[in-house]
């Protein structure tokens, strides 16, 4: 039989309410900013790609792409993340470090 599982990388899961709240934090901490994030998976991307959604107390929106997304989650978890995956249902994020 052969082996089709190898250990690809590490997955860290991330209660997806402290996650928003750390996203928003990095904001107002950082660039002196308060805004609302929503997470965009599947419900309003065409791709599974994770994408940002900003909103400034102006109402002013900002969607990051995948890549900006995850560039803006490695700066604020110092995890380096390849792909990124949300279970809405679950409230539950996946930052998934691949090898």
């Amino acid at each position: 039989m052969e082996e089709i599982s190898r250990n690809i990388g590490t997955v860290h899961d991330v209660d997806e309410f402290t996650f928003v709240a750390e996203l928003e934090d990095y904001f107002y901490k950082q660039e002196n900013r308060e805004v609302e994030i929503e997470l965009l998976q599947g419900k309003n991307t065409t791709e599974g790609l994770l994408n940002i959604k900003v909103i400034d107390k102006n109402g002013q929106e900002t969607i990051l792409d995948a890549d900006e997304s995850l560039q803006l989650i490695e700066r604020v978890t110092s995890i380096n993340v390849d792909e990124v995956y949300v279970n809405f249902a679950g409230h539950i994020v996946y930052l998934i470090d691949l090898k």
